[in-house]
C-alpha cells in the first residue's frame, strides 16, 4: 500500500502509522457527491450564497475604493466653487481655470463606476 507524503512525514516523526482510514474519505467525497446530484438546490443554494458574498465584499461596496462617492465629492467641489463665483469670491478666470480639472476627474471617476458596475455584472454571469 502507498502511503502518502503526509503520511511519510507523520511515519518519520512519529514512528508508527496514523490510524485513518484509506477509503474513508474517499467515501464521505462519493456521498457528498451523489446527495449533490440526487438535490441540485442544494448547489443553487450554494451558488445564491456565493453570489451574495461576492456582492457584498465587491469592489463597488469597498468604502474606500468606491468610486461613486469620489464622484460625489467632485460634484460638490464643482458646486462650491461655481456657488463661490457666484458670491463674488472668485473672479470668472480662476473659475474657468479650476472647472476643467474637476470636470475631468468627475467623468473619469463616472467611468471608472460603470466599468466596475459591468464587471460585477460579468462575475455574476460567470458564477451563476
Amino acid at each position: 500500500m502507498l502511503s502518502s507524503p503526509i503520511d511519510n512525514v507523520i511515519i518519520r516523526l512519529t514512528g508508527h502509522n496514523p490510524p485513518v482510514l484509506r477509503d474513508y474519505p474517499d467515501g464521505v467525497v462519493r456521498d457528498h457527491v451523489t446527495a449533490l446530484l440526487a438535490d441540485p438546490q442544494m448547489i443553487r443554494v450554494e451558488l445564491d450564497r456565493r453570489l451574495q458574498q461576492l456582492r457584498a465584499t465587491g469592489p463597488l461596496h469597498r468604502a474606500e475604493n468606491f468610486p461613486g462617492a469620489r464622484a460625489s465629492t467632485h460634484r460638490t467641489r464643482i458646486q462650491r466653487l461655481v456657488e463661490t463665483y457666484q458670491e463674488d469670491l472668485i473672479t470668472r478666470v480662476e473659475l474657468r481655470r479650476r472647472m476643467p480639472d474637476l470636470r475631468k476627474k468627475a467623468t473619469a471617476l463616472r467611468a471608472q463606476l460603470e466599468a466596475l458596475e459591468a464587471q460585477a455584472v460579468d462575475r455574476e454571469t460567470s458564477i451563476a
